[in-house]
């Protein structure tokens, strides 16, 4: 598969979030990806069921937020992952956030 395959199979038309998706998770394949034979269990005693028209947005360091997102994909949630726009190695200068 192609970049824009996995794009399109990622955010199918008759989606709602699909208008939020953007190809930049996708723009650096193909990469070898590390093969996840166990996702971590998280509490989702919180979570409010699919279908209530509800968003949960996630905000957690690097593997943490993808773990949880395939977490939610799993209860039917549909991730609408959000990351930087480069690998590191391809960045020319790194700016550092702080807190507000």
């Amino acid at each position: 598969m192609d970049e824009s395959t996995v794009f399109d199979l990622w955010s199918p038309a008759d989606s709602i979030w699909s208008p939020w998706v953007k190809p930049v998770l996708f723009a650096h394949l193909p990469r070898r990806l590390p093969i996840i034979t166990q996702l971590p269990t998280p509490d989702f005693s919180w979570v409010p069921p699919v279908g209530q028209g509800k968003a949960i947005v996630v905000d957690l360091a690097g593997m943490d937020s993808v773990f949880l997102g395939l977490a939610l994909a799993k209860k039917g949630y549909q991730p609408v992952p959000l990351f930087n726009s480069c690998p590191l190695q391809y960045c020319s200068q790194i700016t550092r956030l702080q807190r507000l």
